[in-house]
């Protein structure tokens, strides 16, 4: 929770010596924040507002972490008594290469494998279980605006190929449709009326910020007007 609480204590900050805010007038929604969060920052941005309701009037979500499971509960266990080889297999992907690929992806990207930031992501299971709730709370007391912005899929596996070997097949047969689903569960996380839906970033992989810039960008003029900010 460290990731999630240290931010407020920057944002207050700012918000006193900058804008002229009390606390109180930050956490009563005046401040009216914009969090634009990308990956693992998406979790932190969720346990942020879910912990100071009111201060974050926008969030714009950028292909978030999976925060509720590892990587290895993804990709069929082929060390378990019920793995089907032929679920796994196709052209591009043998049972060895599936067998060394998922260990690849494992030793990479399981919550208990500290990443380049140093985060400990063990406890995103725990603390953030469901993709689809809690509720966020914006600064009018309703739900916060919500745009959700997933990968495209073809180039994920591509780029999954060139930089982790990982078989196409891999990526389309079992991470993509995860993914996917995880992502259309992040829409429930407001009110209805306040979240169009996914919207696939085309051409982009998993850093949708670093592929397609100009994207988000446009997102965020379309929060602003409908904050009327803009």
């Amino acid at each position: 929770m460290d990731a999630a609480n240290d931010p407020h204590e920057i944002i207050l900050v700012i918000a006193s010596k900058k804008l002229g805010l009390e606390k109180t007038d930050v956490e009563n929604g005046r401040l009216s924040m914009i969090f634009v969060a990308a990956s693992v920052g998406v979790p932190i941005a969720r346990l942020y507002i879910q912990s100071h309701p009111f201060t974050c009037a926008a969030l714009i979500a950028l292909d978030s972490n999976i925060a509720n499971v590892n990587y290895s509960d993804i990709l069929p266990d082929p060390l378990s008594p019920t793995f089907d080889p032929s679920t796994v297999l196709a052209p591009d992907c043998s049972l060895p290469q599936y067998i060394e690929a998922r260990t690849r992806l494992t030793s990479v990207f399981d919550l208990s494998v500290p990443n380049s930031e140093s985060m400990d992501r063990r406890a995103g299971p725990k603390l953030l279980p469901y993709a689809d709730n809690p509720k966020l709370i914006g600064t009018d007391g309703k739900g916060l605006w919500l745009t959700v912005v997933g990968h495209d899929p073809v180039t994920f596996a591509d780029v999954s190929l060139e930089r982790m070997g990982t078989p196409k097949s891999m990526s389309m047969r079992f991470t993509n449709p995860y993914w996917a689903k995880y992502n259309a569960g992040l829409v429930s996380i407001t009110d209805e009326d306040r979240c169009e839906g996914v919207k696939i970033a085309s051409g982009c992989g998993h850093f949708i910020q670093i592929d397609d810039p100009d994207l988000v960008a446009e997102e965020i003029k379309v929060i602003l007007k409908k904050l009327d900010l803009a």
